[in-house]
């Protein structure tokens, strides 16, 4: 069993990279999503990752 988790941030992108100093490509890759930017996506983004793992693909 693996388990995934995923941060949905409030915080902008642009705020966060002053924080952690990484683009957002890399964020996204540590299931890192912002609410906001991609309010049209991140939903899609996030189950789409679940669903690799549940299908093993990882």
């Amino acid at each position: 069993m693996k388990l995934e988790s995923f941060i949905v941030s409030n915080t902008s992108f642009d705020k966060m990279r002053t924080f952690w100093s990484m683009e957002k490509a890399e964020m996204q890759r540590r299931h890192v999503l912002f609410q906001e930017e991609d309010k049209d996506t991140y939903i899609r983004s996030m189950l789409g990752d679940a669903a690799g793992v549940w299908g093993g693909a990882r």
